[in-house]
């Protein structure tokens, strides 16, 4: 009977470590996930600012074949953006819980990063900015103004 209890207690042992391992590990993917994002829209913001600025006069979608973007980048799925006026808004429909406040924190406060709430910017430090947003980028994204 004491073996018993002894088997009971190491297996609960063990599946307590892989319980934690496999949370630990999940949380190690939520943070490569929102870095990821997060640097693929800084570098696609950057390109598409850069293409804003040298066409003021374009509004709309901008293929990235017309983007100054590195050879080595690999534009992420659900990574968009548009220009309109010589500026540009780079955006994530969809973003994971966290991403806003991670380009925040990459791009040193700027107020310039945030979500689409109701048409405006919302920054995860100053609030609700005087920044409107174009209709075509959705609500709740995730979005980057230059």
């Amino acid at each position: 009977m004491a073996l018993h209890w002894l088997v009971l207690a190491v297996t609960a042992m063990a599946l307590g470590i892989v319980s934690e391992q496999s949370q630990r590990a999940e949380t190690l993917a939520w943070h490569g996930d929102v870095s990821a994002i997060s640097y693929n829209l800084l570098i696609y913001r950057q390109a598409l600012a850069t293409y804003a600025q040298s066409n003021p006069t374009m509004t709309g979608n901008v293929v990235d074949s017309a983007l100054p973007l590195p050879s080595w980048f690999v534009h992420l799925p659900g990574v968009e953006g548009l220009v309109a006026a010589g500026l540009s808004y780079t955006y994530y429909p969809q973003p994971p819980a966290g991403l806003a406040r991670k380009l925040a924190d990459l791009t040193q406060g700027s107020v310039a990063a945030g979500l689409n709430i109701q048409g405006r910017l919302v920054n995860p430090d100053t609030g609700v900015t005087l920044i409107l947003l174009p209709a075509a980028v959705p609500e709740g994204a995730v979005v980057l103004y230059q």
